[in-house]
């Protein structure tokens, strides 16, 4: 609770232990677990990724964007003492709820961390990408065993190949409990999420009940993210992440939908919002205050933990019931928890 109003966090993060994969990948594949470098001028959070001969993580691979991470992994720990403490335990559980006591988070949907970043590669064969996919996946269902009534989860899905992605999201979700699934809203191997391949997986999803997240990373190792455009640019690192999910559609498309795109969005999409943003008044103005969910992204440096619910309920301009909806009934209508 936070100054009365319940919470529920739409996307909390791991950050995932470099052992993982040693530890839950199938034998056959063990082989690739992921290999995690650290090169002295960026942020120990913010790694070099390596897959065999795959490497993850062009940010990280360039010393002057490197060097920006680091300085917003110093900013956050000197925010608050949690965070070196989280950090020497290696982000487990206990140490999450810790942080969600701090903020006055009631539930938590956990999103991953690694387990996206690892999979944002178009080549990494796609045996690989789906057991990449499982292991994170049972490694999370682990991590939220700890407290399942507070610790929710979003399976990863690898959507390099769609028959596995489908397996893997029934088995997710029927096996480990999982609330959600989630994937990269960026085309992997030149497929966007929209392409008519992907259909066999959106109608399993369907049928099992749960809704689909997407959520970017920062690696821009993907051959078709845009934010590798601005790689070597100046402020490059911010205009990547500004310009990394749009959605356009308008006149001369071959495929036409059979209601407006904002219908679509009111009967079944949902946003994040950020706890500080300002102009969340005029936005539930323009478009109501149903569609709306909130997230603090710990423990990512970013954030603004520990203070991240408390600048959202002291948004001005946002009405209480507004401020309880998005703090909780949505988001417990979104993943179908108990309202």
């Amino acid at each position: 609770m936070k100054n009365g109003f319940r919470v529920l966090d739409s996307d909390l993060h791991t950050m995932e232990p470099d052992g993982l994969w040693e530890r839950y990948l199938d034998e056959p594949f063990k082989g690739y677990a992921p290999r995690f470098v650290r090169p002295a001028e960026g942020a120990p959070n913010q790694p070099i990724i390596k897959i065999g001969d795959v490497e993850i993580a062009e940010m990280s691979k360039r010393a002057r964007t490197a060097v920006v991470g680091k300085s917003l992994q110093e900013r956050a720990f000197a925010r608050h003492p949690h965070y070196a403490a989280a950090h020497a335990r290696s982000y487990d559980s206990l140490s999450h709820l810790e942080a969600m006591d701090i903020e006055g988070i009631d539930v938590a949907v956990i999103y991953g961390t690694r387990g996206r970043q690892v999979l944002m590669h178009d080549d990494l064969p796609p045996e690989v990408a789906a057991a990449l996919a499982r292991a994170h996946n049972n490694w999370t269902r682990d991590f939220c065993a700890v407290n399942p009534e507070r610790l929710k989860f979003a399976a990863q899905l690898a959507f390099h190949d769609v028959p596995a992605a489908v397996a893997e999201a029934k088995r997710a979700v029927r096996e480990l409990g999982a609330v959600a699934v989630i994937g990269n809203p960026n085309p992997i191997n030149g497929r966007h999420v929209h392409d008519p391949a992907m259909e066999p997986l959106w109608a399993a999803v369907e049928e099992l009940g749960v809704p689909v997240g997407f959520h970017p990373t920062g690696q821009s190792s993907l051959r078709d993210d845009i934010a590798r455009r601005y790689l070597d640019t100046p402020n490059g690192r911010v205009i990547g992440v500004a310009g990394r999910n749009p959605i356009e559609l308008g006149p001369g498309s071959e495929v036409q939908i059979s209601q407006l795109p904002s219908q679509y969005f009111f009967r079944q999409c949902y946003i994040a919002t950020d706890a500080d943003e300002k102009p969340l008044r005029q936005v539930v103005e323009a478009i109501g205050d149903d569609n709306i969910v909130v997230s603090t992204d710990y423990p990512h440096s970013d954030g603004l933990f520990p203070v991240a619910i408390e600048e959202f309920v002291h948004l001005e301009g946002v009405s209480d019931k507004t401020k309880a909806k998005i703090l909780w009934d949505n988001c417990a209508r979104l993943y179908k928890l108990p309202a």
